[in-house]
């Protein structure tokens, strides 16, 4: 097929419609409402609320003056600031830099429509390779309330980390004051340049006057007076593209704040009362049997666990695109995605063009022909997509690219591949796969991602943000989970050497569906015909809670991937001290002076009655973050104070930094830019803490890796401490390093993984029997090589412990962030410290004189000694789903105060009685409640024993800190249990 010219394929897409758009008609009048102007130049257009000016000489045709009509206020200072932009090649294409735009205007009884075709183009005026362009639709009414809705589309797929979509910038007028869906209260913009975010709407304004905007998540950017181009702004959908087409819409709200979010709550209200429908069951298969139905229009094919369906359809540009129509759950029928019309890529591939710097991007639609088959042998189900007939001006060598897709009779997980076909060898950055764009999310649904602890976003259609780097601490594992209420979606990427990936996950509000994209940053080395990865994507449906689906992972991990660890209690590697210890004191207030630190931390130790661990920043004589990795000689007094601490009964774990060179430093000359990343046009790569800007090494260069290894072998042989804590490598991404003196493939892959192992496995060698490792965040990639992760950043609101509930009983984590504030306001503490308790955390990580706070202090030690009682569970046992009869209880709020400076303070929300569930290694269960109140608490189960326990009768016994009661036998199917909790109050039910 002739591929048509890029204006002809233009035109062609200007006249396809858009999806029609009923707006709201609120404050209806008698008048001929909406009206419009059109002299050539300015198109007017209003009604009894507002008048919007477009200028086709002015910011791309976008509005470029809003009055409101009630207070007579005007502006021209409001900007549609949408743009892609890319991080690699640092460079930002706007459409306000169009300069000829195409404006058309169209006017129907109550509705105006003015359509915007402008191009992106940079600030020199030139466009991207893709050639992208955007066709805007602004539907006026006669309400306030405006739609917006854009299609973005470029001839050649390139690949972009931001697409910016109704982002709107006050950069004169500067607003007064924002509010949103979970605030609607005024909040005064002060110029903090902090960021607030809103799941369906928010508004900014001066007095009465308000511009609202309601999308999937809104942003508002307090950058009042601020000095900057960005001013603050409004912000709706941004996400990564790189599709041959792009659809989005929004509404904006232009009026007066009472009506205006009067016509904003009642906007959300209709849209959510459509999502509320339930969706259409498919068909079950029953019994559960491997099934192949195919034609030449769609394709069926399942085991009666996880079932798929596949369609065959035609891009506008007449390319073969592949329609995923359904992933669905075989034992209820439930659809994992959502109907729609639009089309979507199921991969895209980046290949690095000849020059080594430009890339070119394929994917699943830039095709001309496909062709698929689906066959059974034995008990496994393979089903193949070829995708041939790619555009040959670039890529000649590209003959083939085939999807299989894998099932076996009795697994709920099907493994997913791609591999393609080249003439010679071919060298990729990237490959995007599986793209999976309509994933259902209903209004009851949640989506659990792995940053930090875990994060739970309920209804991920509108709130569901993420996207993130793999392995780093905001995204530790290689998975995500989208759960109903019985059930849900596992995808996961079953990579056993952990290379870097970059995990997406979008909301989709209002459509009740979310995105999810994984990229594979890929080393640049060229590859033969063959897989594109050599490992799977296994996507599964699960039953139970989304504990059940975080186990998909755990079974994998624990046993097939390289950092695949024994159980802490058969492992010797960690020594026993670090096992059985339970808190953790930070002394950040001494300067690290000895002569301070010592005697506080000292005090603590002797006020708790148990052992503690002291993790003691700025012993070294350069200020925090300056002079890395130079870090001797120590301060005066150190290695007195580590003797004098230890023979206390404390642990002694000092800092340095793994990941970070000051190019300030004696020895940066002599090493340093040899050891650094470099970026493709080999500048280095860095990263600025407060006001220190530090070059980012790589653990492949071997100056580096010796120099790490030298300082923490002067700490362990030297001083004789009790572990080396080395910061940024659980926590801080990866950086792809093009610097050929490394010895290791330029770009991504997982070469980084394993460097970043053999240099921690080299640090070991010098540990000891009784010394650890420690490090920030924590980055499954570093297990068995990193003793303790410190999760001291997963301070948020939706916490949910999913590494817990893969590596419980393998790996250890410890601390968070306590302040002052958190002293003297109980309710923040005691929820950072119960909630750590609840998730198997090494407690504390925080200042020693809390010991002077004697109701906060001894909770906390009560806390530590129930710990200590449960260690079968907390440290060698494993999280569980909780048992069917485990009720809640009633939530309260409390806020956590920002634990740095510039860190906003953080509203959550707690059940009054937290509960968890463990298991042991020898099979006992211990179910965990603790009151969060200051006021006594209902608590009820009402469990049948059998999922708890196979065995017949058991016992149970109550455990409390102040001790062990009498087990008593247990011989009913069904227990009951009512007890009402007093204030702080801390129970364990064993069942054994």
């Amino acid at each position: 097929m002739s591929r048509i010219s890029s204006k002809a394929k233009w035109f062609i897409a200007a006249l396809l419609p858009l999806p029609c758009c009923i707006v709201p008609q609120v404050h209806a009048t008698t008048e001929p409402v909406p009206r419009v102007q059109d002299d050539g130049k300015l198109i007017t257009v209003e009604n009894n609320i507002f008048r919007i000016v477009h200028d086709r000489a002015q910011r791309g045709g976008m509005p470029s003056e809003i009055t409101w009509k009630t207070s007579g206020r005007s502006t021209r200072d409001i900007a549609v600031h949408d743009r892609l932009y890319n991080h690699e090649r640092k460079i930002a294409y706007w459409l306000r830099h169009d300069a000829n735009p195409v404006l058309t205007v169209r006017q129907e009884q109550n509705n105006v429509t003015v359509e915007i075709r402008a191009r992106y183009l940079s600030d020199k005026g030139k466009a991207p390779d893709g050639q992208a362009r955007a066709a805007y639709r602004f539907h006026y009414g006669v309400s306030e309330i405006v739609r917006v809705e854009a299609r973005i589309e470029q001839q050649e797929p390139e690949s972009w980390d931001e697409l910016h979509f109704c982002e709107w910038l006050y950069s004169g007028q500067t607003p007064t004051h924002f509010f949103g869906s979970t605030d609607q209260k005024k909040q005064t913009c002060r110029g903090t340049s902090a960021v607030r975010g809103f799941p369906r709407w928010a508004a900014m304004g001066w007095e009465n006057d308000i511009l609202g905007l309601i999308s999937g998540q809104v942003l508002c950017y307090d950058g009042f007076g601020v000095k900057s181009y960005r001013g603050c702004y409004l912000h709706g959908d941004w996400t990564r593209w790189s599709e041959m087409e792009y659809r989005t819409s929004a509404f904006l709200c232009i009026g007066s704040r009472e009506q205006g979010a009067s016509a904003i709550e009642k906007q959300v209200s209709d849209l959510d009362a459509k999502r509320s429908q339930p969706s259409a069951k498919l068909p079950l298969v029953s019994p559960p049997r491997l099934f192949i139905k195919e034609n030449a229009q769609s394709m069926e094919f399942g085991n009666g666990l996880i079932n798929f369906r596949f369609s065959r359809c035609t891009t506008p540009s007449g390319g073969a695109a592949l329609r995923l129509d359904g992933i669905w759950d075989g034992t209820d029928g439930a659809n994992c995605v959502a109907e729609t019309p639009e089309v979507q890529p199921l991969w895209a591939l980046g290949f690095v063009a000849q020059n080594g710097r430009d890339f070119i991007c394929l994917n699943s639609q830039s095709a001309s022909q496909l062709t698929w088959h689906a066959e059974q042998t034995g008990d496994v189900i393979h089903a193949r997509f070829e995708w041939s007939g790619f555009p040959t001006e670039k890529t000649t060598w590209l003959r083939k690219v085939q999807t299989s897709i894998q099932l076996k009779t009795g697994h709920p997980a099907s493994e997913w591949r791609l591999s393609m076909e080249l003439d010679g060898k071919q060298a990729l950055r990237s490959a995007e796969f599986p793209i999976l764009p309509q994933l259902a999310a209903p209004p009851d649904s949640a989506f659990y991602y792995p940053s930090g602890w875990g994060r739970e976003y309920r209804d991920p259609a509108t709130t569901a943000q993420f996207f993130a780097s793999y392995p780093s601490g905001y995204c530790n594992m290689q998975f995500v989970l989208l759960h109903r209420q019985t059930g849900g979606l596992y995808i996961g990427q079953h990579d056993p050497n952990g290379g870097q990936k970059l995990f997406s996950v979008k909301a989709g509000w209002p459509d009740s569906a979310a995105t999810f994209r994984v990229r594979h940053v890929l080393s640049e080395t060229p590859l033969a015909s063959g897989p594109v990865m050599e490992y799977p994507c296994a996507i599964a449906c699960y039953r139970g809670n989304w504990i059940s689906g975080a186990k998909i992972y755990r079974q994998w991990a624990l046993n097939q991937s390289a950092w695949a660890t024994p159980p802490l209690s058969q492992n010797p590697a960690t020594p026993s001290w670090f096992k059985e210890l339970d808190i953790w004191c930070m002394d950040g207030c001494s300067d690290g002076q000895a002569s301070l630190v010592v005697p506080r931390v000292k005090r603590f130790r002797e006020s708790l009655g148990q052992p503690c661990a002291l993790h003691w920043y700025c012993w070294h004589q350069n200020p925090f973050d300056q002079q890395y990795p130079d870090f001797f000689p120590a301060k005066e007094g150190f290695t007195e104070g580590i003797r004098a601490l230890q023979n206390a009964g404390v642990r002694v774990i000092p800092y340095i930094n793994g990941h970070s060179y000051d190019r300030r430093s004696a020895s940066w000359k002599v090493e340093g830019p040899e050891s650094c990343t470099r970026q493709l046009d080999g500048s280095e790569n860095t990263e600025t803490f407060g006001a220190n800007t530090l070059a980012v090494m790589c653990p492949a260069a071997p100056p580096f890796q010796r120099r790490i290894q030298g300082v923490a072998e002067r700490l362990l042989r030297e001083q004789g401490v009790d572990g080396v804590y080395l910061d940024e490598i659980g926590n801080s991404p990866v950086v792809p390093c093009y610097n050929k003196k490394h010895g290791h493939p330029p770009g991504g892959g997982h070469w980084w993984t394993i460097a970043l192992r053999q240099c921690l496995a080299g640090i070991r060698e010098k540990l000891g029997p009784n010394g650890i490792l420690c490090t920030e965040g924590a980055a499954d990639v570093c297990g068995g090589m990193i003793d303790g992760f410190l999760m001291c950043n997963s301070t948020s609101d939706g916490l949910a412990p999913l590494y817990s509930a893969v590596y419980a009983g393998h790996h250890l984590c410890f601390g968070r962030y306590f302040t002052r504030n958190d002293l003297n306001h109980p309710s923040a503490f005691t929820t950072k410290a119960v909630q750590m308790f609840h998730f198997g955390a090494q407690l504390g990580w925080l200042d020693p004189t809390l010991e002077k706070t004697q109701k906060t202090f001894q909770f906390l030690q009560k806390l530590a000694f129930f710990r200590k009682q449960l260690h079968p569970f907390l440290v060698y046992g494993e999280l569980i789903e909780p048992p069917v009869g485990c009720q809640g209880s009633e939530n309260f709020s409390v806020t956590w105060k920002g634990y740095l400076p510039g860190v906003p303070d953080e509203p959550l929300t707690f059940p009054s009685v937290m509960r968890s569930t463990w298991r042991s290694e020898d099979g006992r269960v211990a179910i965990l409640l603790t009151n969060l109140r200051d006021v006594p608490q209902p608590a009820r189960l009402s469990l049948t024993v059998s999922d708890l326990l196979k065995k017949k009768p058991c016992s149970v016994t109550f455990l409390a800190p102040a001790g062990q009661e009498k087990p008593f036998p247990l011989n009913q199917s069904v227990w009951e249990f009512k007890k009402e909790l007093s204030p702080l109050e801390m129970l364990a039910i064993i069942f054994e």
